[in-house]
């Protein structure tokens, strides 16, 4: 029964294998580089270089008086004025290099509680067969972290992004109010409909693993 398992979970398995391994790898080169003074990880590191923001919703091309830029950036700071909103820093300070870091990192963290409970799936699958509370649980609570995980890292890169962008610039251009904006578009369409699904397998899951209780009951 083990093996019949095993190869029902088999290309789930393998598939978070190699996501997995490469996620790791990118992580010891970033670690690497970091070291060597070649690079950084999130912006930090000997080898870290000038950071930019750009913000994909906004567009700068429209100012209110013809011949001057609504924006102005910030000395040590370059504005970009061609299509979106875009600032750089040459000599970023720490907390703009924490901010850069916010931008990225909740979207790996994500995917990473993502992997972890989708392995831990596959593990009780193949121990305990694949219609058990255990499993419908943990279908459970992936659902519900896709979901609000999608939203959260959403609203955390915004913010950061944001206030990234006005640190660079004389005046705010980002308001927090961008951030929901953000959070509906990364929920939806797909976030939302992978959430409600495993929720639902899950559900239907609990309810076969119940009705396989019942029957070995009046056995």
């Amino acid at each position: 029964m083990s093996t019949d398992n095993e190869r029902l979970t088999r290309p789930l398995a393998r598939v978070i294998e190699i996501i997995g391994l490469g996620l790791a790898a990118i992580l010891v080169l970033g670690v690497v580089t970091s070291l060597t003074g070649s690079g950084s990880i999130g912006g930090f590191g000997r080898g870290a270089t000038p950071i930019c923001a750009t913000d994909p919703y906004m567009g700068i091309s429209n100012s209110p008086d013809p011949g001057v830029e609504p924006y102005q950036a910030k000395p040590g700071s370059t504005l970009d004025t061609t299509f979106n909103l875009r600032a750089c820093t040459g000599h970023p300070t720490m907390g703009q290099r924490l901010l850069e870091t916010l931008t990225s990192v909740p979207t790996v963290l994500l995917y990473g509680c993502i992997l972890l409970l989708l392995w831990r799936i596959i593990r009780t699958a193949q121990r305990d067969g694949p219609f058990t509370l255990r499993v419908a649980a943990t279908m459970r609570l992936l659902g519900w972290i896709v979901m609000a995980g999608a939203v959260a890292a959403a609203v955390i890169q915004q913010l950061a992004l944001g206030m990234l962008i006005n640190s660079m610039l004389t005046r705010a251009a980002e308001s927090p109010g961008s951030a929901f904006g953000s959070a509906l578009y990364a929920l939806l369409p797909v976030p939302l409909l992978a959430g409600a699904a495993l929720i639902t397998f899950a559900r239907i899951i609990r309810l076969g693993a119940s009705m396989d209780d019942e029957l070995k009951a009046t056995v």
